[in-house]
């Protein structure tokens, strides 16, 4: 399970169930071979929820893996956003200093409660430690490596 703490008692815990369609075969188009069921339990100021959806494609994972690994040996200098084909889930990071980051991370669509469906944009976000950044990529990584990208003839 990948946490996102922000100290602040708003909290996102991430993990991969399993593939949307575990047993699609290599005779299935690519996307629907590596769509990831993603269980995501969120803690913010206005609530808790827990929620399962297949929100990420495996190939959508590596590239945030990839981002944030970059981010612990660069410098960013703006904003960067990190989005995915469903609109379930956006990163948004905000340069802070060599020791860290201001992270923001947009929850919509289907993994957002109804009660919030209404209020625009619902996010949570923090500072997050280049250690910390660190941990958030190795336990990504963990979790893509269960479920790696499956090949298909389409």
């Amino acid at each position: 399970m990948v946490n996102f703490d922000f100290g602040n008692n708003e909290k996102l815990y991430l993990c991969i169930n399993n593939y949307q369609y575990p047993d699609a075969g290599r005779d299935c188009f690519k996307y629907d071979r590596n769509w990831l069921d993603i269980h995501i339990s969120v803690q913010t100021h206005a609530g808790s929820w827990q929620i399962n959806d297949p929100s990420l494609l495996t190939w959508e994972l590596k590239m945030l893996i990839d981002e944030f690994r970059k981010i612990e040996t660069e410098t960013i200098t703006g904003a960067k956003t990190i989005c995915f084909t469903e609109p379930n889930l956006m990163f948004k990071l905000f340069p802070s200093s060599d020791k860290g980051i201001n992270m923001r991370i947009y929850i919509d669509e289907e993994s957002k409660p109804d009660k919030f469906q209404n209020d625009g944009d619902f996010f949570i976000e923090g500072w997050i430690s280049m250690k910390d950044l660190s941990k958030i990529s190795d336990s990504l990584q963990e979790e893509l490596n269960k479920f790696p990208e499956r090949e298909s003839d389409w």
